[in-house]
């Protein structure tokens, strides 16, 4: 095997045993030792490892995404229900404008916490995603239905990213107050 070829077969390695879950350590030792040991097909045992620690952490990554499927939909359901409130029911704008802290604050607020009870791990990962994807995905419908409410495009842009920041922002601390919630329980557990 060439000298290139040594290097990539153990790059291919390093990242196919790199940060294993908790439960696959021991196996990912013995994947290295056996890799260290062989002579020939070093590329190949690599590659084949690579993709068990894909699989490994594609079963770990599917709850974190179905976490924050939920998560997004506690942040959109609402503000869905208040903009088809606005736009099919002849509300007066006051309510409208009363339920906008609730749905920009309090729906985030709560995805923060439950995402947060269920994988607080990545905080900002997940703020970032509850924050502001709603806003990526109501960018993406306003331009696929075209400027039809007289609202410009840039308009329509700084609202998005004003409300994800907020969004986002409130997610965040929905997070952080899971998090310091479980470090609470466990300092009194300690004591």
């Amino acid at each position: 095997m060439t000298e290139a070829r040594q290097d990539l077969a153990a790059a291919i390695m390093t990242l196919a045993t790199r940060n294993p879950p908790a439960t696959r350590e021991e196996w990912a030792h013995a994947m290295r030792a056996e890799f260290a040991a062989l002579q020939k097909g070093r590329l190949s045992w690599a590659m084949g490892c690579l993709a068990t620690g894909l699989r490994w952490r594609a079963a770990g990554e599917a709850g974190y995404a179905a976490i924050l499927a939920v998560g997004l939909l506690i942040v959109m359901v609402p503000m869905w229900l208040l903009v088809a409130a606005a736009a099919l029911a002849p509300v007066e704008p006051k309510v409208i404008f009363k339920a906008m802290p609730t749905v920009v604050f309090g729906a985030p607020l709560l995805a923060g916490l439950v995402v947060g009870a269920l994988r607080s791990d990545r905080k900002v990962l997940s703020a970032l995603l509850l924050g502001l994807a709603p806003q990526v995905i109501g960018l993406v419908v306003f331009v696929t239905r075209g400027a039809s409410s007289g609202v410009s495009l840039s308009d329509q842009l700084v609202a998005d990213l004003v409300v994800g920041a907020i969004t986002a922002s409130m997610g965040f601390v929905g997070l952080l107050t899971i998090a310091g919630l479980r470090r609470l329980h466990t300092a009194r557990i300690a004591l």
